[in-house]
């Protein structure tokens, strides 16, 4: 058992570090051609879409996964079920930009999205195209880890960063017209290859037979209970972004990101753990996941604190040789960072055990606790302190999701896992 989860490991590493070599290649250059500002946009312009699809497509794309994983509908019955969220979601977009014309940000949605900051039309159509092409490239990643097809999985996880590598590599403008066009461009080529992937899955699978026990009034209900769990991701990829914008600005937005991206880097390991482990503990029955989780839990707590000490010790000289002086104050916001990383991640996988034992609604829970200590704290803390309070919000909110997973994975082992 053991030594097949150390080979999936393996080839979901190897991956991870060819995706994140490409997207660190990526940032560097970036960064140095269109400095903190630019940064700053950059990170607004997809964090946006991807907050939009956590937060209005109710869970449905984990609740997908799940159902596919237990062979109770079939792919072809997924990818409609995904092309009907997409199509709501970029008519909420649509509906948000006819409101941002009337009222501006003083519609409650649109001041909390940070719309107000996107006025061009250039960046409102990069909007829109990021959000047309988020839930199927969450659900393609998460579709292929679910059923460890490796193959698939590198090309989801590199063709797309290596193409947006070749398009900043050679692009010519370096000024604000030719940053405009290139955010365009940007999503439109993962717009157009996320679309080419996804119907590729589609008439692949045409004609593959499933035992079909789950309607789509039992997809929909499993995403309902756990659909609060489903924006946990938001606290720890956007939600800060959001309310550092509102209470700082795009350039310190922009040097924050390069600290995230710092983070992203010594995270490749984490990821290809937790991309890896997620199959296995679907697998599992309630003997042997106790066993599995103690031994997991146990060797990520240590790895990944020698993994984000590390991080640590190197940080100044990957900032100052990578990225350029102009972003080392970056490093300011580094150990809130890796703190509130080091929680999350090693407590990842705890909520493998609220799926496996078929209870989601645990992890809504948990994520309602933590999104509450961050936004309520993130917006008392962001007035008076800045960024500083914003990841003070942060580690609180860490803190907090860490603490009631090992609460509530204790309680379940002690009872039953049904």
């Amino acid at each position: 058992m053991y030594s097949r989860v150390l080979a999936t490991i393996k080839k979901f590493l190897f991956g991870n570090l060819l995706s994140n070599m490409i997207l660190l290649l990526m940032s560097v250059i970036f960064s140095r051609k269109y400095g903190v500002h630019g940064r700053g946009v950059y990170a607004l312009i997809v964090t946006i879409p991807a907050i939009i699809t956590v937060l209005f497509s109710f869970g449905l794309n984990n609740s997908i996964i799940y159902h596919l994983k237990k062979k109770q509908i079939s792919v072809t019955t997924a990818l409609h079920y995904l092309f009907f969220l997409t199509f709501w979601l970029v008519s909420l977009v649509w509906l948000l930009r006819l409101l941002a014309k009337i009222s501006g940000a003083a519609f409650v949605l649109n001041d909390f999205l940070a719309l107000g900051s996107i006025t061009h039309p250039f960046l409102w159509t990069s909007v829109i195209l990021l959000t047309m092409a988020a839930p199927l490239k969450l659900f393609l990643i998460s579709y292929f880890q679910s059923i460890r097809d490796i193959k698939m999985l590198l090309i989801a996880i590199t063709v797309l960063p290596f193409c947006q590598l070749l398009l900043l590599s050679f692009w010519p403008g370096s000024d604000q017209p030719g940053f405009l066009l290139y955010m365009l461009c940007y999503a439109g080529v993962e717009c157009t290859l996320i679309l080419c992937l996804t119907i590729y899955l589609y008439y692949v699978s045409v004609g593959t037979m499933h035992q079909k026990t789950a309607s789509l009034f039992d997809v929909v209900s499993y995403s309902l209970k756990g659909y609060i769990g489903s924006i946990n991701g938001t606290i720890n990829s956007g939600i800060d972004v959001l309310l550092i914008e509102k209470f700082a600005g795009t350039s310190e937005l922009g040097l924050y990101s390069n600290a995230k991206s710092i983070v992203r880097m010594f995270q490749v390991l984490s990821n290809s753990v937790a991309n890896a482990l997620l199959g296995y503990y679907l697998e599992l029955d309630r003997t042997s996941l106790k066993i599995f989780h103690k031994k997991v839990s146990l060797s990520l707590a240590v790895g990944y604190f020698i993994l984000f000490t590390v991080a640590y010790l190197l940080s100044e000289y990957i900032v100052y040789y990578l990225y350029g002086a102009p972003f080392l104050e970056s490093l300011n916001y580094l150990p809130y960072l890796l703190f509130a990383a080091y929680l999350v991640t090693s407590s990842t996988p705890d909520s493998y055990v609220f799926s496996s034992c078929n209870k989601p609604h645990i992890t809504s829970i948990i994520a309602s606790a933590g999104f509450i200590v961050a936004f309520g704290v993130g917006i008392i803390a962001g007035k008076s302190y800045g960024v500083i309070g914003i990841l003070i919000a942060l580690c609180s909110s860490s803190v907090v999701t860490y603490s009631l997973r090992k609460f509530f994975v204790s309680k379940l082992f002690r009872g039953r896992c049904d």
